[in-house]
């Protein structure tokens, strides 16, 4: 199954909270949600640059897509009063529609590695948290059927070591 497959696959199971992801799949669809999300910032700097503030809300979204806490942002904007606040409106859709399908995916992939996709949370306290969650996702997941159900189809995968 090549990225393209993966990252389609991680869209028809949006909200599948059932079941597990390989670190392919995962992988795959992080990093091509973080190339999406890269272009729109900046095709939103370029065709609305006045949209970029958002308050609040865009800062909650801006956290949740980038791993970073509201706190930590807050303080890197006051350091850099040069760099625009949170990001337009063509991103705030886009994270809008890939918030739950991350969800989800990071929820299967625990059970790949046979943990509880409650565990997901501690990816949201800062520093500790996106490291522990960081490795977790480099692991390899159970060789045989755990759980949270039978191993993921084994397929030659689009990052080599994965």
């Amino acid at each position: 199954m090549n990225c393209i497959n993966y990252v389609c696959k991680c869209f028809k199971h949006y909200a599948d909270f059932k079941g597990r992801a390989n670190r392919c799949e995962f992988w795959s669809f992080l990093i091509f949600c973080e190339i999406i999300t890269s272009i729109l910032i900046i095709l939103d700097n370029h065709v609305c640059p006045e949209s970029w503030h958002h308050g609040f809300i865009g800062l909650i979204l801006e956290s949740f897509s980038s791993g970073y806490s509201i706190p930590y942002l807050l303080h890197w904007y006051e350091q850099h009063p040069d760099i625009p606040e949170g990001f337009g409106i063509i991103t705030l859709i886009w994270t809008i529609i890939i918030m739950l399908p991350c969800i989800a995916l990071s929820v299967r992939r625990m059970h790949d590695i046979n943990m509880s996709g409650w565990f997901v949370i501690v990816a949201y306290i800062p520093l500790i948290g996106w490291g522990w969650f960081f490795i977790y996702s480099l692991l390899r997941g159970s060789e045989e059927e755990n759980n949270y159900g039978p191993k993921p189809v084994a397929e030659k995968c689009c990052a080599p070591g994965l």
